[in-house]
């Protein structure tokens, strides 16, 4: 997410000629981190012998969807559309994880498994945009963007490493 809103224009040049796909990029990058958890949460409750419940919530999250896409797309175009896929992540998600919440018995530390990472990820960014702005990346723009989510991914790993992430409980 990181990586996708702060480099989104030299991301989207990499891969489209028209200039307009830098800012879409940049306004979905927050919904990644939602539709990759969604996918996970929703892994585990089938694992836990809950696909019921992620049939019911995706059912729901589809037909809400569908309502705002009719409702919204003809007012609003695509700000219509793009609400709706962050109303529908946000909502699918906020059932999933109450679900697993409840089945597992969970705890969720809300610093090692949040704010540490998105602290890590904004160092990160902002060294790598350094390295940018010094001209110390491939002038060629595949390369420069490959060049930008190497880097970036690098250093936010390297960071997580250094401040005793734990990606697990102990």
């Amino acid at each position: 997410c990181g990586v996708l809103f702060a480099f989104s224009n030299e991301i989207g040049a990499a891969v489209s000629q028209n200039s307009s796909v830098g800012p879409y990029i940049r306004l979905l990058a927050p919904v990644v981190p939602l539709m990759y958890l969604d996918t996970a949460v929703d892994s585990m409750l089938k694992g836990m012998d809950e696909q019921i419940s992620v049939m019911r919530y995706n059912v729901m999250d589809a037909l809400l969807s569908l309502a705002g896409v009719y409702i919204l797309l003809p007012v609003f175009g695509i700000k219509g559309y793009i609400f709706v896929i962050f109303a529908s992540e946000v909502f699918n998600l906020s059932l999933s994880l109450h679900r697993l919440i409840a089945v597992a018995q969970v705890r969720f530390d809300l610093y090692e498994r949040f704010i540490k990472p998105l602290l890590c990820i904004a160092i990160a960014v902002l060294l790598t945009a350094l390295i940018l702005r010094l001209g110390w990346l491939p002038q060629q723009v595949l390369w420069r963007a490959a060049s930008l989510m190497l880097l970036c991914a690098g250093l936010y790993l390297s960071l997580l490493h250094v401040s005793g992430w734990r990606y697990y409980d102990t």
